[in-house]
């Protein structure tokens, strides 16, 4: 009995096998078929010819292949079937394109379909240089309130701050001097400053660009504000401490002191230089208005000769420095032609983000309701300088430290 199932099983097999077969071959006679019946079609559509002026296939060589490949029953030597339907041609499908797809005029104009080539940048108003940004340490706190310490050295009896103890030199056995002082703490707190946009979804839908452009929008406004606190707030208390409004003014040393005949830019950063150092600040860096940076190069004495040269040094970085101070140019909104700004090498002038920039999208009250979408950004600050740092940033006129060190002698 196993022996009859094993046979069996393999008859089959072979059944299965001879049929795989023939689907294949039939497969291959129908793709035959249907290239040459495209093939007629097209010759009989467009008139190609092979040379002689004939169409490349005719009827009786079609029906010639099909009594060659079938017999009178319509099978092959497989006994695979097929049937033809007398008299029906298969016409090939034709070749679509903008000539022969597009109908009906202006309303299926193949750009409105096809689409148009989109530049995906927004043009608009080129912003400043943000000053605050480029040029301020800035570091990052977890807290929305700071605390500093300012140092107090108590006077003694003669009111003078060196009352409060100072060291002195004394014998192996004497007595040594004291010393004391006192701490004050001043706390500070983040400020905000926020922006926001309501926008319908169907404008978001139809430009798909806009939710970029808006936090490209919406972001640049919040920093660009908060350059222009952090550079002029005296008087917002909503706003953080700004830098200028808390900067001193040049005040002349005894070197500069009516020392200089005819002044120029460069004398004027150099006396600025000095009177910092003179402070006890190392000054840092000088900001100037981009037209008074490049009016460095130019500068002449009455017989039309660069003047200073040895005074200005370009570093293989690009960086001006004048008297070994770096120049920076920035925009005349932050630093007026008239003036300009010395930061501290050790700035006193501190800056801290109440974590990072914000911009989010969501829904508010109503927005739902009416299919709009609402978009904000903002930024939280913290922004201090201790009593004893002052002397770190100046901020004064250019004609104030020229008139300081001009000589009376022309």
């Amino acid at each position: 009995m196993t022996k009859e199932l094993e046979a069996i099983e393999e008859v089959a097999k072979h059944v299965n096998e001879m049929n795989d077969r023939q689907e294949n071959e039939i497969r291959k006679l129908q793709q035959q078929l249907h290239e040459i019946q495209q093939d007629v079609q097209i010759s009989k559509d467009s008139g190609s010819s092979r040379g002689s002026g004939q169409p490349l296939f005719k009827n009786a060589d079609v029906a010639e292949f099909i009594k060659q490949t079938f017999d009178e029953n319509g099978k092959t030597s497989h006994k695979a079937s097929i049937k033809l339907n007398s008299g029906l041609v298969l016409k090939a499908a034709e070749t679509m394109t903008s000539e022969n797809f597009f109908t009906g005029g202006a309303s299926t104009n193949p750009e409105y379909i096809t689409g148009f080539a989109k530049d995906p940048v927004l043009y608009q108003r080129k912003r400043k240089r943000n000053t605050i940004l480029d040029h301020i340490p800035i570091e990052t706190t977890d807290s929305p309130y700071l605390i500093y310490m300012n140092k107090v050295e108590v006077a003694g009896d003669s009111g003078s701050q060196n009352d409060s103890g100072s060291a002195e030199w004394i014998t192996s056995v004497a007595e040594k001097p004291g010393r004391s002082f006192k701490v004050s703490a001043v706390k500070v707190e983040a400020k905000k400053v926020a922006i926001y946009s309501n926008v319908a979804d169907k404008l978001l839908r139809d430009v798909s660009s806009l939710a970029n452009w808006l936090q490209d929008d919406l972001t640049s406004e919040v920093r660009e504000e908060y350059n222009d606190a952090l550079l002029n707030n005296g008087v917002d208390t909503d706003a953080p401490l700004g830098l200028k409004e808390n900067a001193i003014e040049y005040s002349v040393t005894p070197a500069f002191d009516g020392a200089v005949v005819d002044p120029n830019l460069i004398d004027v950063l150099v006396a600025a230089a000095a009177s910092m150092i003179q402070l006890k600040e190392e000054p840092g860096k000088f900001l100037i208005s981009a037209d008074n940076y490049f009016s460095l190069f130019i500068l002449k004495d009455s017989n039309s000769r660069y003047q200073n040269a040895n005074l200005i040094f370009v570093s293989p970085l690009g960086v001006v420095y004048v008297a070994g101070v770096p120049v920076y140019p920035v925009d005349a909104e932050d630093v007026p032609s008239t003036h300009f700004l010395l930061l501290g090498a050790d700035l006193g002038f501190k800056v801290k983000n109440y974590g990072p920039l914000v911009f989010e999208r969501g829904l508010n009250a109503d927005d739902f309701r009416k299919d709009k979408t609402s978009f904000r950004a903002f930024q939280e600050v913290i922004s201090y300088i201790p009593t004893d740092r002052y002397n770190s940033v100046m901020y004064d006129t250019i004609s104030n430290v020229s008139t300081a060190i001009e000589s009376e002698e022309s």
